[in-house]
Parts: C-alpha cells; structure tokens; sequence
C-alpha cells in the first residue's frame, strides 16, 4: 500500500475546517443539538422546552438551524436533520476522534525514522493532542458564532466528549507503549538468535577445516 506524505502540520489541525469532508466535527458540532430527535420538529421540541426551563435563547430555532446546516453544509449536505442521534452520542463521538486520530501514528512513524520508543510515541502523543485540542477549540467558536453554545447542554456535551476522549487517548497509549516494548524485545531476540546461530556454525566451519 502507497503511504500518504503526511505533514505533521496537517496532524495540528485535523477536524474542523469548513469546505473539507471531516466527518469527525459533524458530532462535535451537532452532538447535543440532534441527540432529542431525529428531525426538526424534534429539535425544536428540545429548544422550546429549553427556553421554557432556562429563557429565551437568542435565535429562534429555524435561524439556528439554517445557520448550523450553511457551516456544515459540505460535510452534511442533507442538513441536520440527516443525523441519527444515536451514532453522535459522547461515548461515540469519543471513539471516532480518537480512532481517526491514531489512524495516522504508522505515516508518522515513517516521516520521524530518528524516533523510536518512548521518544516515538511522546511525540506522536503530543501532536494528536494538539489537533485535538484546537479541533474542540474550533468547534466551540463555531457553535459560538452561531449561538449554539446559549442553548444548555451543548458545551456541556462537549466537555463530556473531550474527557472520554483523553480517557481513550491514555489507555491508547498504554496499548503502543506495550506493543512497542513486545516489538523490540522480539526484533532483539531474534536478531541474538540469528548472530548466535551464525557464529556457531562459523565455528564449525573452522572445525571442519582443521580436521580436514
């Protein structure tokens, strides 16, 4: 398989960026406002009782919604109302950040062969940290400018998608880190294995020769 050329800058940002297909910042973005309902009517439902417990929120909701489905309009063509709310919970949403995001540590294990060990997997850790970190970042200024972030629950869901994401990203870790660790132990036993076989049958070699 072709390996991608990928620049470690583009790991610095690698969710949302309007006008690019990046199904991970649909869930960031739209997580809490979808998770009542499958379609509009069911949003507005969960607008309304919302402004009825906490006030009016700002934007009506039809505003609020056309303005989410013109940011996300390339990465969701068919508009909010298209998400099923049950693949856009924290827990999942958790999961595809973090799978897209150590989907990429083989390109950056090639485009850093100075690394290796610890060292390799302290600097892969740090850079998807990074992407994710100004992911979220983004995508709270997102639901910022589009009045989201008034309706209660939103930037609370996202918080909770940011914790289960570093509680993955940890145990993640500790997975390479020991796969690592096997990798080596296994490429030195085998390459002791090899010399030591090599320089016994040179030696019977030479034993040969003096009999001879």
């Amino acid at each position: 398989m072709e390996s991608r050329n990928v620049h470690s800058s583009q790991l610095s940002r690698p969710y949302f960026q309007p006008n690019r297909h990046h199904r991970s910042a649909d869930a960031l973005v739209i997580e809490k406002l979808v998770s009542r309902g499958r379609s509009d009517e069911a949003a507005k439902t969960f607008f309304s009782q919302s402004s009825e417990l906490f006030g009016q929120v700002s934007l009506n909701v039809e505003e609020l919604i056309a303005k989410l489905n013109e940011v996300l309009k390339d990465d969701l063509p068919d508009g909010v109302e298209s998400l099923d709310p049950s693949e856009h919970t924290p827990e999942k949403t958790a999961q595809r950040i973090v799978d897209g995001s150590t989907a990429f540590f083989s390109v950056y294990q090639e485009q850093h062969p100075e690394l290796s060990g610890d060292e390799l997997v302290d600097s892969f850790m740090k850079t998807i940290r990074g992407g994710i970190e100004t992911g979220f970042k983004d995508a709270l200024s997102t639901l910022s400018q589009v009045g989201a972030l008034e309706v209660p629950g939103v930037e609370g869901g996202i918080d909770e998608t940011k914790k289960l994401v570093e509680e993955k990203l940890v145990e993640y870790e500790k997975s390479l880190r020991a796969s690592l660790s096997k990798d080596s132990e296994a490429s030195i036993s085998h390459l002791t294995s090899k010399e030591a076989v090599l320089q016994g049958a040179s030696a019977l070699s030479v034993s040969r020769e003096v009999v001879a």
